[in-house]
């Protein structure tokens, strides 16, 4: 496939639709890791995955579900959610909860040891949101929407541009000399 451009105008207004699509492609990415990171830690409530402190005997004898940390109705569990949205130019993703008792298993009190299962999530999954950020950018530039497949061809393009300029100058020059 080869590009051409009219004019620098046509060139510019193309660069501005590849800008445009890699937005896109932050957004998606953003969204995947966001749902990875609240995925994992709904995963990890009501377990030891996360190598957290054992519940007290007492503790599990009156809890409806046993040996369970951090999971008794659900709602803790179920309260974890997640959005992705526009702060200015950036694209940014949260994952929280609005449940109160939250924050005192996350970070503990004086009686409670914490359970980090946010934190902990986010680091567990940090090594493969890198991966599957890696994955998305480069099948957008190999197969992606309709402009990304044209970036490296344009990429080609400007440094051809660039070399022709170069020896075209490098000419003048030495014309110049003579």
């Amino acid at each position: 496939m080869t590009l051409k451009f009219s004019s620098l105008g046509s060139f510019a207004a193309h660069l501005l639709t590849i800008e445009a699509d890699l937005k896109l492609s932050q957004e998606v990415c953003v969204e995947k890791a966001c749902r990875m990171v609240e995925k994992e830690a709904k995963t990890a409530i009501g377990t030891y995955r996360y190598d957290w402190p054992r519940l007290e005997p007492e503790t599990v004898a009156r809890k409806a579900r046993g040996d369970t940390p951090l999971l008794e109705t659900g709602e803790l569990r179920d309260s974890i959610e997640h959005i992705v949205g526009r702060e200015g130019t950036e694209v940014v993703g949260y994952v929280g909860t609005n449940n109160p008792i939250a924050k005192y298993h996350e970070l503990g009190t004086r009686h409670i040891p914490p359970r980090s299962f946010l934190g902990e999530a986010a680091m567990r999954q940090e090594h493969k949101i890198h991966k599957m950020m890696e994955r998305t950018i480069a099948a957008t530039f190999d197969r992606g929407g309709p402009h990304y497949r044209e970036l490296r061809e344009l990429f080609h393009v400007l440094h051809m541009a660039y070399e022709e300029t170069k020896k075209l100058a490098d000419d003048l020059l030495d014309e110049d000399e003579q």
